[in-house]
């Protein structure tokens, strides 16, 4: 995506494509793949905001340390960040924090996030600029 031609127009923020890794139908409700965006609006005191629709209530959204998903989010180091959601769709839901949306450091560009249900890892996928 870097230097080549979209049709999709840039929204700011940073934004997560994850990808169905759970087989228990009874926990994943029919989970296939969704979109997580994190924007941080201004003033910059304000804390992150997620949005994200898909249809799996009651789970947990987690940002994990490291980026390699080669070996799922099992090896993808400590949890960073953990968010519970009660509802299947946000629309700027405010984090208690303001997230480093950038690269290195505290910043969540280039780590592994995962949903988890009843400890089941339901999707899986790495962060990337918006």
């Amino acid at each position: 995506m870097c230097n080549g031609f979209s049709h999709r127009t840039s929204l700011g923020g940073a934004v997560a494509n994850l990808q169905s890794t759970s087989l228990d139908a009874d926990i994943d409700d029919g989970f296939s793949s969704f979109q997580l965006h994190f924007h941080n609006p201004l003033p910059p005191p304000l804390p992150t905001e997620v949005s994200y629709t898909f249809a799996v209530p009651e789970c947990e959204i987690r940002i994990h340390n490291l980026g390699d998903l080669t070996g799922g989010v099992q090896t993808a180091g400590e949890i960073l960040f953990s968010l519970e959601v009660a509802m299947e769709k946000a629309d700027g839901l405010p984090l208690d924090r303001r997230l480093d949306l950038g690269v290195g450091g505290d910043g969540i560009i280039g780590r592994s996030v995962s949903v988890v249900r009843k400890g089941v890892v339901l999707g899986e996928g790495i962060i990337g600029w918006n």
